[in-house]
Order: C-alpha cells, then structure tokens, then sequence
C-alpha cells in the first residue's frame, strides 16, 4: 500500500535531476545581479554651523562625521585654518575614544593634528551615528565675521569597510565650514555653565537650520573633448558650484542657476588629452553655510572612427516631477569618445515625450517629459542602428519633493526591471515545477 502511494524511483529521479537543474540554473544568473554594497563615506563638520559669541568670551566647538554605512575607521588627520586676528585656539579636547598622537601649528592660523581610536571607538555599527572627534576651545579677540575651515585636500579619515578590511581608504566625502561672528550683542556664556549648556545654539527658525546635515551623496563625471558635464545629488536642496582647472589651484567657476537637490554643472573651455581638477561646493541660500567635497579629478578623452566598445547610459534624475533628461556617451576600447554613433532613444509609454537625441562635443542627450499628472515608471532603450543596447528605468512623481532630514532604519537594495523579471521567472518556475510534483506524489 505504501509503495501505491510513492512515485517510481525513476519519477522520483527525474523530479529531483529537474529541480537542481533549476537551482543551478537561477544560482548562475542571479550571481550576475550583483546588489553592491555602500562604499563608506564621510560628512566632516563642527556641530555649529553659526557661531555668535562675544568678545573676550570662550566657547566649544565640536568635530563631528556622520557615515552613510557601517565603517571601521583607524584614523582621522584633521586641518584646522581659522582668523587668527578674530579667535584663538585654546586647546583640542580629545573626544571620549579618541587620542592625539601628533600635533603641529603649520601656521599662525593653521593647525595639523593626527588622531587614533583608543577602544572601539573606531567601528561605526550604526550608520545614523554621529562620531565626535575632538572639541576645540576657542577664545573670540576681536568683533568680526570670520570661518572655521577644516581643509579637504589635507583633513584625511582613514577607513575600510567591515567586508573589506585590508582596504584602507580616506572615506571623507565632504567637509562642512562654519561661521563665526564675535560681536557685543551676542548671548553672553557663563563660565560656571556646562559646556553643552554654554554653546550658542542656531536660530531654529531660520529655514537653513538643518543644512549641517547635508551630504553630498554622489558626483557622475561625464568628460567629453571639450567640455565635461557633472551630475550632483546632495541630501538637500543647495546652490552649487564647481571650481575647476588644469591645475589644483582650480581657477575657474562654474555654478548652477537655482537651488536643487541635483544639479548638472557643466566645465567648458577644456582641452583633449588633458586632467582636470575640481571641487563641489553646496551653499546655503545665504551662502553663509558651506560644504566641500574632496578634490577629484578627470581625464578629457579625444575623438575616435574606431568600432563602439562600451557605452555609458544616465538618466539625471532618476526621479522627477515631469521632466528629465538622458545622457549618453559612446567609447571605443580605449576609452575615447566616438561622435558618429546614430542612437535612437524610445520608452515602453506613450504617455513621455521624448526629443531627438543630439550630440554636443560628443554627449549625446535628451529631455523627456512626463505627459500626464500620474506617477509612473518609465523604461527606457537606447539603441544602435535598431538594435537594441542599453535598456534603464526612471520614475515620474508629480508629487516628488526635495529630501527633508530623516532617519533609516534598514539597508536599501535597488534592481533594474530586469534582475525583478528575472527573480520572479524563477520564482514562477519553482512553483510551476513544485506543484508538479505534489499532483505526482498524490497519483497511484
């Protein structure tokens, strides 16, 4: 009776070959749908953006980071520049955990110190954390409006990521100003007070309150021969500008004309064949608040006939209210830019107007533009001579706003439509395959 209500071992055979085929199968393909982890970056800032106090008074500021993912940090060199005529350096309290290993005055207003964890004061397990470094105790000489400046071509936070320890790298994204006004109107700070108790806080009304907490989440390059276009997203909503130049002196300045949360920016007047430098600086409304990235740099490309090898596809931005626009650039296999590619660009909806695509120094690009008040997904496919090349996707939101400050709680991972097809075609197999096997282990 038993054996009535058991499959034949050679059905049992082949159900069995036929779902480690599938697992094999869909282990291989979903190997390809890589979910990268968050590189570790950091946010450097003094914990006041605005600094009123009154001549002849003391005050704390403190040197804070906050990461955007778990990071083992093993050092930190901090350069401090200040208005020597306007305060004076008291002393640096080192922060519970960390420790002062070496210290020196390069100048009268500039100051290099280098600094260990002490326990585990270095292995940052909650990204929202803010990690103190030092306090610095300022002394105001002289009514004025001056700047606490940590330098970014020489302030370092040496780190790796908890995936990868033995890469050690300097995470600091980007570094935040702050700024002082010694003046006889300001609060007076009593000595007996405890220090959080003395610090001056930011006006709560002002709508620039929260801009210490803005990042700059990432910079895209796009150089072509004669010009390079750089899309920035920052936490939120800033006037931009890139200083940029052939040198590191980086004598010239291009900004954008509104205040966004993501900005293209582009550098033009450059030469082929030639590096670039360049820094992002995000402004409050005021310009009185500042953040800095780190110098990065860039190579011109030239102009090549040889075959396309690659191609790089963006869609800036990703999300929008109505309208976007989509860039690409065509490379041969050594990395220069071909111009006499003919893409054609179309979306899976009749609901987004899309403009011919036209190349301008080589980047090719186009604006789309949401035809409807409904928020939808668009995927897009550009193509070469009608065949298809690169498939992405973007979202319309009429209702979209600007990041406000938030906190969360959890990782996100994000997949193109087709690692989401994929999944659920596996998914839908294994089911397909599963029920099969019940109705033969019910069959006699």
């Amino acid at each position: 009776m038993n054996n009535s209500q058991t499959p034949p071992t050679r059905t049992m055979f082949i159900i069995v070959s036929i779902l480690t085929t599938i697992l094999l199968v869909g282990s291989a393909i979903l190997q390809r749908i890589v979910f990268k982890a968050a590189e570790p970056t950091a946010n450097i800032y003094f914990n006041q953006s605005l600094i009123t106090i009154r001549p002849g008074q003391d005050i704390d500021v403190d040197i804070q980071a906050d990461f955007g993912t778990k990071t083992v940090l093993t050092g930190a060199q901090l350069t401090l520049s200040y208005d020597n005529q306007q305060l004076e350096l008291v002393k640096i309290i080192d922060a519970p955990g960390w420790q002062t290993i070496a210290s020196q005055s390069k100048t009268d207003y500039q100051r290099v110190w280098v600094m260990t964890p002490t326990n585990q004061a270095g292995f940052i397990d909650n990204p929202a954390a803010k990690v103190t470094f030092a306090t610095l105790r300022l002394h105001a000489l002289a009514e004025g409006s001056s700047s606490l400046n940590l330098d970014p071509l020489a302030t370092i936070l040496a780190a790796s990521s908890p995936s990868s320890p033995k890469s050690v790298d300097n995470v600091v994204a980007s570094v935040q100003d702050s700024r002082v006004i010694v003046t006889a109107s300001a609060p007076a700070i009593k000595i007996d007070e405890p220090v959080d108790q003395a610090r001056i806080k930011i006006e709560q009304s002002s709508p620039e309150a929260s801009f210490g907490s803005q990042r700059i989440i990432n910079i895209d390059t796009l150089p072509t021969p004669n010009s390079a276009l750089l899309l920035i997203n920052l936490q939120y909503p800033a006037r931009v500008s890139v200083h940029f130049g052939s040198t590191r002196s980086m004598d010239n300045t291009a900004r954008s004309a509104t205040t966004s949360q993501s900005s293209a920016i582009k550098l033009t007047g450059l030469a082929p064949n030639q590096r670039y430098y360049f820094q992002v600086v995000a402004s409050s409304i005021d310009t009185a608040d500042q953040i800095v990235s780190q110098t990065k740099s860039f190579q011109t490309p030239q102009f090549s006939v040889l075959p396309i090898d690659r191609i790089k596809f963006v869609i800036f931005p990703p999300k929008a209210t109505n309208s976007t626009v989509a860039y690409a650039l065509f490379y041969d296999r050594d990395d220069q830019i071909v111009e006499l590619a003919t893409p054609t660009l179309a979306t899976d909806t009749d609901r987004v107007s899309i403009s011919p695509l036209t190349a301008i120094d080589g980047l090719y690009q186009a604006s789309l533009s949401n035809l409807t008040s409904t928020k939808r997904m668009v995927d897009l496919t550009l193509s070469l001579d009608s065949k298809e090349a690169v498939n992405t996707s973007m979202i319309f939101d009429p209702n979209f706003l600007p990041n406000r400050p938030k906190s969360l709680s959890f990782p996100l991972l994000v997949a193109d439509q087709t690692a989401v097809n994929t999944i659920l075609a596996l998914i839908g197999l294994l089911f397909v395959t599963g029920l099969g096997f019940y109705k033969l282990t019910r069959a006699k």
